[in-house]
């Protein structure tokens, strides 16, 4: 765990010193890939897993008895606050 973290930390001093162009545009060529890659996989082995399908069913399949004005309320609130209009409140 230790190992990971110095490795991690010098890869970001790396790419820092190295400024925008050699650094973080040279980094972001790989990385984001690397991240798609990474999100692909941990989907398909999210779907191979018991019972991903009911995981799917109810994350897809919405209940509409749960809206009520209150959540709508608490709903606007957080996504006012979210973008920073409630911060001159």
């Amino acid at each position: 765990a230790i190992m990971g973290h110095f490795a991690f930390m010098f890869i970001t001093i790396w790419v820092v010193s190295k400024g925008v162009q050699n650094g973080i545009e040279k980094a972001s060529k790989y990385m984001l890939p690397a991240l798609f890659v990474l999100f692909v996989a941990l989907i398909i082995r999210s779907l191979t897993l018991d019972d991903a399908m009911k995981g799917v069913k109810f994350f897809l399949q919405p209940d509409f008895s749960k809206i009520t004005s209150e959540s709508i309320l608490f709903a606007m609130g957080q996504s006012f606050f979210a973008i920073s209009i409630g911060i001159s409140i």
